[in-house]
């Protein structure tokens, strides 16, 4: 072999030894980054509120500081309700520039909205329906659908009451040069009440994880919400008749349905919006949710379909790891649906070496048994880069990435360390050695990270525990059971968890899950007895059938 060739196989070595950074977030996190985004998004929201109080009302320095002031404040209780409710949005620049640009964006329609009316100026009216409406069509469902499908429900919560103020305060200095008193106060009390109602009612339709796996279930959510919201325009209504303050004139009534209309258009639209904004706002800001994982759901992906036809037993063991992890999740209220999808590609490593692996060896045809412990401990561990090669290569989110990395942690292979103490125990009395020579644990360990995230730790244990009790002879409820609480405590024992936000109640949840739904997978089934059999051997007590298994029964004559 010539030099060149074999300083070109080492090169590729190190390449694919290399492990492969995974995808960064677009924005550092960085005490001055936060701070310049911050007053970034201060000035301008102030600017944008600014410029609508300008184009209402001759310019006052006096109007224009209480703007800045009130934005202040608002923006002041918006991040102190950050970092006290949701910690990892507050300390973390790419959700926080994901948070402001969706209230900026909705803010930036909202004021579009409001000046809609410049071209209608002569016709009183009409400028007097849609300004009454305006309320119910401003975008207060655009922010909190978007944030709770990316951020979670608290985020989805503060960005809904942050938009809610500088939203009412928008409408406020719009409609307040040319409104009577009591058609401002009606006005803002609507859009109040309609932006706190999306804010708070919102979140809590979309919290449950995995509940928003279709595009067509925004529509959905947005007909959910309307509901409520058609409710606070008829009490609007009915209390604009009852006192006699209609700003409309007398004996018209087509203005009363302007509310009604402008509200069913408003929240169908801004359910279209959010289905087209989310995969722009995903690939921009990182972040990826429940509907990008429904598609990496289906089992036809191509990266799965070669799983199932190269390494048909990682395929099999997948599908059960993944059936053991959304079970568990479920359970404790973390994502199952991010927990099946990661169950799914967690070992697409060993798609590089699928015949060095338990689950594809065939019977009688073991590659270790002709490898050193070192060596065999070198190839299982490689699955794992292996696998975040792939994962890159067919655009994996980068959550399903984080648990192909992280869903082994540090452990130990246990096989094969075992089996080198023992290489080492037998050279050291071929020797005559008293003392076999140390073999080192980190080599037989895999690289980590250890998991972050619930879903990777509650993935950690059931691919432990799925391989295990296969081994079980005698699958008992007992036998599962101890085995269950032995695979845990070690690993608990061995700090897998300690970057891990489970607690100890979530662990006790998860050993109850795996146990019954093990139970439901490894029961045995009914032997059924042969046709010899049961001729040979009628029940007790009983008479012996006619032999109607080879003889047909006699046909009565007609």
């Amino acid at each position: 072999m010539s030099p060149e060739i074999s300083e070109h196989r080492r090169r590729r070595l190190l390449d694919r030894e290399r492990k492969p950074q995974a995808d960064r977030p677009p924005f550092r996190s960085s005490g001055w980054l936060t701070a310049i985004y911050r007053s970034l998004f201060f000035l301008l929201s102030a600017s944008l509120l600014a410029f609508a109080e300008k184009g209402t009302a001759p310019s006052d320095p006096s109007r224009c500081l209480v703007i800045f002031i009130s934005v202040g404040f608002c923006l002041v209780i918006f991040h102190g309700a950050m970092r006290s409710l949701y910690k990892p949005t507050a300390h973390r620049n790419t959700h926080i520039c994901l948070l402001h640009t969706t209230v900026l964006l909705s803010l930036l329609l909202g004021f579009g909205l409001c000046h809609a009316t410049a071209p209608l100026a002569g016709h009183s009216t009409i400028v007097r329906a849609y300004q009454t409406s305006l309320p119910f069509a401003l975008p207060h469902f655009l922010a909190p659908t978007l944030l709770t499908l990316l951020l979670g429900p608290v985020a989805g919560t503060i960005g809904g009451i942050g938009q809610c103020l500088v939203l009412t305060l928008l409408l406020g200095l719009r409609i307040s040069s040319d409104g009577n008193a009591a058609m401002v106060r009606a006005a803002l009390l609507s859009c109040f009440a309609v932006g706190f109602l999306c804010a708070t009612f919102v979140p809590q339709l979309l919290s449950r994880p995995g509940s928003i796996r279709r595009r067509s279930r925004i529509v959905l959510a947005a007909a959910k919400t309307t509901l409520p919201v058609l409710g606070i325009a008829a009490a609007v209504l009915a209390t604009q008749y009852a006192t006699g303050t209609l700003p409309y004139p007398d004996g018209v009534l087509w203005p009363a349905a302007c509310p009604f209309a402008l509200l069913l258009v408003s929240f169908l639209l801004q359910a279209v919006l959010v289905a087209l904004l989310l995969p722009v706002l995903e690939h921009v800001f990182a972040q990826t949710s429940d509907i990008t994982l429904q598609n990496f759901a289906d089992l036809a992906n191509p990266l799965l379909e070669r799983l199932s036809l190269e390494a048909p037993g990682t395929y099999n063991h997948s599908i059960m790891v993944a059936t053991l992890a959304a079970a568990a999740c479920e359970k404790v209220g973390a994502n199952p649906l991010l927990a099946r999808v990661g169950a799914y590609y967690h070992d697409i490593g060993k798609l590089a070496k699928p015949s060095f692996f338990t689950e594809n060896i065939q019977a009688g045809k073991n590659p270790h048994e002709t490898l050193s412990p070192g060596t065999s401990a070198a190839l299982i561990r490689s699955h794992v880069k292996d696998g975040i090669i792939l994962a890159e290569r067919y655009h994996l989110p980068l959550p399903v990435r984080q648990i192909i990395e992280e869903h082994h942690g540090t452990t130990v292979m246990a096989y094969f360390l075992n089996k080198a103490k023992a290489a080492a125990l037998d050279e050291a009395e071929k020797n005559g050695d008293r003392t076999p020579a140390e073999v080192p644990e980190g080599t037989f360990r895999y690289p980590g990270p250890r998991p972050s995230s619930r879903e990777s730790g509650i993935l950690l244990l059931a691919d432990s525990v799925e391989a295990a009790t296969r081994s079980l002879e005698h699958a008992t409820p007992s036998a599962i059971d101890s085995k269950v609480a032995e695979i845990i405590n070690s690993k608990l024992l061995d700090g897998q968890f300690d970057d891990c936000p489970l607690t100890l109640g979530d662990i006790a949840e998860i050993r109850k899950t795996f146990t019954t739904s093990l139970l439901s997978i490894l029961h045995k089934r009914i032997a059924y007895p042969d046709v010899d059999e049961l001729r040979e051997k009628p029940a007790a007590g009983e008479e012996t059938p006619p032999d109607t298994l080879s003889t047909p029964p006699a046909r009565s004559a007609p």
